[in-house]
């Protein structure tokens, strides 16, 4: 007997569709086989995000093998240069990171303005830099 996954009802073994809604029946074979596809597509997911994490934490780490530290940046600033720094130091497109704090700020509902002022005040300027 097969079931179906809609209404319930029980089903002949050789039946494709249900009786009694139309729905297209899955044998049991073919739900192990989704299972095992779907298991398979989940551990490649897993290994992705595993390899993105590395790739992030590596990032944020100078070629000597130490942790970079934050500054503001000098060169890639528009106002305080605290995306511009914030983009450098985990290495993305400084627009990427400007967008996302104005997203931040329209959604927080100011507060955002206040963590960046409280950013522009305790991270340090680049002293590589000119400013």
């Amino acid at each position: 007997m097969v079931y179906c996954s809609k209404c319930g009802k029980k089903n002949p073994d050789d039946a494709q569709y249900c009786d009694k809604c139309g729905v297209k029946l899955i044998t049991e074979s073919q739900l192990e086989k989704n299972i095992d596809d779907f298991g398979e597509e989940i551990e490649q997911i897993g290994k992705k995000i595993v390899k993105t994490v590395e790739d992030a934490t590596s990032s944020s780490k100078s070629t000597d093998g130490k942790p970079k530290k934050l500054y503001r940046s000098g060169k890639d600033k528009i106002i305080a240069g605290v995306c511009g720094g914030l983009a450098e130091h985990f290495d993305v497109d400084p627009l990427l990171v400007r967008v996302i704090a104005i997203v931040l700020l329209v959604g927080s509902l100011g507060f955002m303005m206040l963590a960046y002022l409280l950013l522009w005040v305790i991270i340090p300027r680049n002293p590589e830099h000119n400013w």
